[in-house]
């Protein structure tokens, strides 16, 4: 390896807002970075093998405890107080998030709590100490790097990197925190937290599928209606009882003979339109299908917009409006009503008047496509004479 690859750090290494390195964001990164993989864990099914072997554990102790009847009946109430007692947290087989939930709790007294909540109305615009934990810091760098390596997705960007070698880099990016604030007021934390939990929505709440009324909403292809369109677009009436089939050109005496000939003779074409159905039904199931971004005027409960097509704040185009109906420019000067042949050009200082020259269109690359006329004047010419000429005899 050569010291060429440190020149692409600033390209592979990117950097967000200092605001991260705060105590009380650190611990919500881990709270909504833990669910994610944990979620992305059981997609994939990482650690099962772990799993099945502590199942196998489990089945081996309660056999071997089967022998002795007060152990099977002190088994058996162990295992209904199990049962009944729900699990705290999550069950994750990732050493990684072992114990996790010890830094997702932070440890106050009854009473910091009281003042803390007195104060936290009253001082929730001042600006306090930028608090960090290394500790809690260290702890996330760790899951942040697993989800980064592992599982492919940017933590602090929120995308997912599905083909690592089409990266622009050989080494891929990932986003790291940059320089800590001085300080932070209690505002800006929740802004924060609360618009980075909203763009890593889709990671949290992950579905494999979209629900069916969703789907439906969107459109979904129903596969009988998509065959019955394609049998009826290839039946074509030729004349007074004669059908014919594009797809082979044939011809008959009825739509019915038509369709019996499609679905007989063309059944490739019928498993085609059946690929089409089922192809585009699940581009719509998927929740990550690639898609051209929502414009703030079409989503439920945005403010209609203005005129213009763009939504922005700017004048409509003049080209987009009629030309009689088109505002002028400049204030319009009161002219005065002249007499005289239509042509010239309407004069308000009372100066001579010149008329129009006719209009001449050429063509690009090509000769003009009319003689030049120059506008008459009613001035004389004047002709010059040079004194240095010799005196002609």
């Amino acid at each position: 390896m050569g010291a060429i690859i440190n020149r692409e750090l600033k390209n592979r290494v990117r950097t967000i807002n200092g605001i991260g390195h705060h105590k009380t964001v650190v611990r919500n990164d881990i709270r909504l970075i833990t669910k994610i993989i944990n979620q992305l864990d059981e997609r994939w099914k990482i650690w099962e093998s772990n799993e099945n072997d502590h199942n196998e554990k489990k089945t081996t102790i309660r056999t071997s405890s089967i022998t002795d009847d007060s152990e099977i009946s002190s088994s058996t109430m162990n295992t209904s107080l199990t049962q009944n007692k729900n699990p705290i947290g999550f069950v994750s087989y990732n050493p990684l998030l072992k114990n996790i939930t010890e830094y997702l709790v932070e440890e106050c007294d009854a009473e910091e709590e009281e003042l803390l909540g007195d104060t936290s109305t009253t001082n929730q615009n001042n600006s306090n100490t930028f608090e960090i934990d290394k500790e809690l810091t260290k702890v996330l760098d760790r899951l942040i790097l697993y989800l980064r390596v592992v599982h492919s997705v940017d933590y602090y960007n929120g995308t997912e990197y599905p083909q690592e070698d089409s990266m622009p880099n050989r080494c891929g990016v990932i986003h790291v925190r940059g320089a800590p604030l001085s300080s932070i007021t209690h505002s800006e934390l929740a802004n924060f937290m609360q618009q980075f939990e909203t763009r890593l929505k889709t990671y949290i709440d992950f579905h494999e599928k979209l629900d069916v009324d969703e789907a439906l909403k969107l459109g979904t292809k129903n596969e009988d209606n998509e065959i019955e369109k394609f049998i009826n677009a290839n039946c074509q009436e030729i004349g007074k009882d004669k059908w014919s089939c594009p797809l082979s050109g044939k011809k008959f005496k009825g739509p019915e003979f038509v369709r019996k000939h499609i679905l007989n003779k063309h059944q490739d074409k019928i498993d085609e339109v059946k690929k089409e159905v089922i192809y585009f039904n699940n581009y719509l199931y998927d929740p990550k299908r690639p898609q051209l971004p929502e414009h703030p005027s079409n989503r439920p409960g945005a403010t209609p917009m203005g005129p213009n097509a763009s939504g922005l704040p700017l004048p409509t185009p003049m080209a987009a409006q009629p030309l009689l109906t088109r505002t002028p420019i400049w204030p319009s000067m009161s002219v005065p009503p002249h007499s005289g042949p239509p042509g010239y050009y309407p004069n308000q200082f009372h100066q001579v008047r010149h008329p129009r020259p006719p209009f001449m269109y050429q063509g690009v690359g090509g000769p003009p496509s009319g003689p030049f006329h120059r506008p008459t004047s009613n001035r004389p010419l004047r002709s010059y004479e040079d004194l240095d000429a010799p005196n002609e005899m």
